[in-house]
């Protein structure tokens, strides 16, 4: 897990999950100025940054090792204390499956 920046009052917080290290950096890039990133490369760390930051939203890839995007999703969705928060999945899988997939697990987008 890497914190990008320390989370303040002045952004909003943003967990980002993703194993590819050049989309994370992208996804970085392009949030930096706006939102205080939190980096993790696999669902289990997105789910502990979550858990200990509680953070304004969750981006997390479908498809990474040691937990997948979808479970990361339902732990987020199925706890009290972390249920509120909005989580965006990305995937390279674009089909109507795949999709109802992500939103049977609780994902907003």
């Amino acid at each position: 897990m890497t914190v990008t920046s320390q989370p303040t009052d002045r952004h909003p917080c943003i967990v980002i999950a993703e194993d590819h290290e050049d989309l994370r950096m992208v996804l970085v890039t392009e949030l930096e100025a706006e939102f205080d990133i939190i980096e993790t490369t696999n669902g289990e760390q997105a789910l502990r940054a979550t858990l200990e930051t509680m953070p304004d939203l969750v981006v997390a890839d479908i498809m990474m090792p040691v937990m997948d995007g979808l479970e990361l999703c339902r732990q987020i969705k199925t706890n009290d204390l972390t249920c509120h928060i909005p989580v965006v999945m990305l995937t390279a899988k674009s089909s109507q499956p795949h999709q109802i997939k992500g939103f049977e697990n609780g994902a907003d987008d």
